[in-house]
Formats: structure tokens, C-alpha cells, sequence
């Protein structure tokens, strides 16, 4: 049977803390471990690396991540980490975070553009309703 990866940790922006401490010292590790599901429930196992667990600072997780609309970021399993400076992650996480809200933003216009749209048909489907 395939392990099924998983994160134990997933890590959260708000606006004014991203990773760091109000001192300025980072703080953040990444964990990732894989497991397997069965009949009698979970058994963790070997990473492909013949690990049980793998650690390491989140300044070096792999540039491959994205931030997910709430906010979380989303990790590619598989990817090595990529050991990087602190101020190198800091230029990293300012064009994920930058990507993110763009992609936000392009939702928010799809929306915007559809909403006549789905306000007339609903409009229709009221008056057909209200003329039976």
C-alpha cells in the first residue's frame, strides 16, 4: 500500500506576523511525515528518504508552495527543501503572498462581472414562479 503524505503543520499568515516575532527572530519549522490508512487506522511510516519524519526551518520549504485563499500555504509533498537565506524567503514570501491576493483579486472581478447576470436570472425565475 502508498503512503499518503501528509503535513502535521500548516501555518497561517495574518497581516502583521509572518513567521516572525516581534524582535524579529524566526521561529518557524516545517514538519512532514507520511502515513498509512488501513483497516485497524493510521500507521505512520519511512519517508522516501527512509525517515519517520522530516524537519526543517520553513525559510527552506521548496519554492513550488502557493497561499491558498484562506491564507494557509499549500505544500508540495514531494519537494526537496531549498535552503535559502532569511532575507531571500522573506523576497519569496512577498511574491507568494503578492500572487495570492492577484488571484484573489481575479475572483473578486469574476464575481463583480457575473452579478447581473445571476441576479437577472434569478429575477426571471421569481416573476415565472409568482405568474403560475
Amino acid at each position: 500500500m502508498q503512503p499518503t503524505k501528509i503535513v502535521i503543520q500548516i501555518w497561517e499568515l495574518t497581516k502583521n506576523s509572518y513567521f516572525f516575532s516581534k524582535k524579529g527572530n524566526y521561529f518557524a519549522v516545517y514538519c512532514k511525515l507520511a502515513y498509512i490508512q488501513d483497516e485497524n487506522g493510521l500507521r505512520f511510516v519511512e519517508t522516501p528518504t527512509g525517515q519517520m519524519v522530516s524537519v526543517f526551518l520553513l525559510k527552506d520549504i521548496n519554492s513550488s508552495f502557493r497561499i491558498q485563499p484562506n491564507n494557509q500555504l499549500q505544500v508540495n509533498y514531494a519537494a526537496s527543501p531549498q535552503p535559502r537565506s532569511l532575507t531571500e524567503f522573506i523576497d519569496l514570501l512577498k511574491e507568494k503572498v503578492a500572487a495570492s491576493l492577484v488571484r484573489k483579486q481575479q475572483k473578486i472581478e469574476r464575481e463583480i462581472n457575473n452579478l447581473e447576470t445571476e441576479f437577472k436570472n434569478v429575477k426571471q425565475e421569481v416573476k415565472k414562479t409568482l405568474s403560475r
